[in-house]
């Protein structure tokens, strides 16, 4: 069964000055939600530059280089996000610009976006339900808006790999060997990892690495627990080579991603 849920990573409310900037560019490989309430800033995905404006809401895809510059200020809500289904990321994969919707199209959400810094801080149940609806209907509205190919092979892409996938989604904290996730799916190892690679852009490894730094990116965020605890429970014995894994895929070292505001910014 398809799944349809979120991972809601951070976000909240910002009041940006002109200190928001990197030109240099960094990939990015979470979807991004703003909605800019007042003044104005620009936002590039690889040399395509978009003005963000106030009163305008935009959905961000993932890119391999994200630069931005605010010149004046600029007050946003924003979330970070992604689908957990690797279909839907295969979707958003193909989503090659930033899409703007007008902010009055979304008067209904106003009492969920403007309570995104109480989310992030107690991830209320009720609230928690609003905020993934809020987010999946701006995932529908730019995958709307964003055309399919021709030829579109997600039904049997997703019968073929359906089972190896929930194999890795129950068991990538203990990262199992290629040979059991493959035989899931009723291949061989290198057939496997050949098509999987295709279809989805990303290794089965690659994969099972991007779902325990995810866990971990949220436990150091959103908890106080000791990096010790949480290197145990992402399925690393080893907290110093769990910190340098995590460095690797956040450019920020554990400690020191909880102690930098530019962890959890827009």
């Amino acid at each position: 069964m398809a799944r349809w849920d979120l991972d809601v990573f951070t976000g909240g409310f910002h009041p940006i000055k002109t200190y928001w900037k990197d030109l240099n560019g960094y990939p990015e490989s979470l979807a991004k939600l703003y909605v800019v309430v007042r003044g104005e800033a620009r936002y590039a995905l690889g040399s395509k530059w978009t003005a963000l404006q106030a009163g305008t809401v935009y959905v961000l895809p993932p890119h391999p280089l994200q630069r931005y510059i605010c010149e004046h200020e600029v007050d946003m809500y924003w979330a970070h996000f992604l689908p957990l289904s690797l279909l839907l990321r295969r979707r958003l994969a193909r989503v090659d610009r930033i899409h703007a919707f007008p902010l009055r199209a979304w008067r209904h959400w106003q009492p969920v976006y403007t309570k995104l810094p109480e989310f992030f801080a107690g991830r209320l149940p009720g609230l928690a339900i609003r905020v993934q609806a809020m987010l999946l209907q701006a995932l529908a509205d730019t995958l709307d808006a964003t055309p399919e190919p021709k030829l579109d092979d997600g039904r049997a892409v997703r019968e073929r790999f359906a089972p190896a996938i929930s194999y890795m989604d129950d068991r990538f904290i203990a990262n199992p060997p290629l040979e059991l996730i493959a035989a899931a799916a009723g291949l061989s190892p290198i057939h496997f990892h050949r098509e999987f690679t295709r279809a989805f852009a990303i290794t089965p490894h690659a994969y099972m690495l991007g779902k325990r730094m995810e866990l971990a990116r949220q436990r150091v965020l959103a908890t106080a627990e000791p990096i010790s605890v949480i290197a145990q429970a992402c399925g690393y014995a080893d907290q110093f080579y769990f910190s340098r894994v995590f460095k690797r895929h956040h450019r920020l070292s554990p400690q020191a991603a909880r102690a930098s505001s530019a962890f959890s910014r827009p």
